[in-house]
C-alpha cells in the first residue's frame, strides 16, 4: 500500500521533486519508510473515510 501511495505522489502535479530522473524509491531508506508508513496509512484511511462520506451524501440526494 505504501508503494501505491508513493506512486500517486510521484505522479501528482505537486511532487516535482519526486518526478526527477532519480528513482524515487531510492530516496527513502527502510527506516524512513517504516517511520512514515503509519502516518501515510492514517492519511489514506482519512481520505477513504471522507470519500465514503461524499459518496453517501451524493447517493442520498438521488
Amino acid at each position: 500500500m505504501l508503494i501505491k501511495v508513493l506512486d500517486k505522489l510521484r505522479k501528482s502535479r505537486n511532487s516535482r521533486r519526486l518526478r526527477s530522473s532519480c528513482d524515487y524509491r531510492a530516496r527513502f531508506s527502510y527506516s524512513e519508510l517504516f517511520r512514515y508508513s503509519g502516518h501515510l496509512a492514517e492519511l489514506v484511511d482519512q481520505v477513504e473515510f471522507w470519500q465514503a462520506c461524499v459518496m453517501m451524501k451524493y447517493f442520498n440526494h438521488l
